[in-house]
């Protein structure tokens, strides 16, 4: 998520005013309710394209965090999106909207992932479970116990401390 939110040329989250169809794609009027990044100009509506077989079945009143692309049809310039972006329901858009709200509230926050295993002696990969993880970095550490399945996550700020 964070590469294809510096690739896009607009990033918000907003609802869908109006949808109308030409061709096999549909032109979506969106109601900014927040702008997380443009490198255009900022609007309270914008437009976008989508459809053919990439289009993202958006609703009328649905609330979504669009990833928007620049895009010609029909020698007019548009924003653009389809189902191989991020673009999804507000609803299921939790660990983007998280990444977004920490980068934009002044700090950079970096999570670290990933699930601790072992080859038993069939030669399988099996979770290892309960085992401590620790980061360090500097005076800095930080600490985890893997989960049942043997993940773990890590949240680290990695920007300059917060305050003046």
């Amino acid at each position: 998520m964070c590469t294809a939110a510096w690739q896009v040329e607009a990033l918000f989250s907003g609802t869908v005013l109006d949808i109308r169809s030409f061709d096999s794609r549909k032109l979506v009027t969106f109601r900014v309710d927040i702008l997380w990044r443009t490198t255009g100009t900022a609007s309270a509506t914008l437009d976008l394209e989508t459809g053919g077989d990439c289009g993202v079945p958006f609703r009328v009143g649905g609330k979504y965090l669009v990833y928007a692309a620049r895009a010609h049809v029909r020698d007019a310039a548009y924003l653009s999106t389809g189902i191989c972006s991020n673009t999804r329901e507000l609803a299921r858009a939790a660990d983007d909207l998280l990444f977004l709200e920490r980068l934009y509230a002044g700090g950079q926050h970096s999570r670290i992932s990933g699930q601790a295993v072992i080859r038993d002696a069939a030669g399988e990969w099996a979770p290892l479970a309960h085992v401590p993880i620790d980061l360090h970095r500097g005076d800095d550490t930080w600490s985890s116990i893997t989960d049942g399945e043997g993940r773990s996550e890590l949240t680290l700020f990695v920007g300059p401390p917060p305050g003046p």
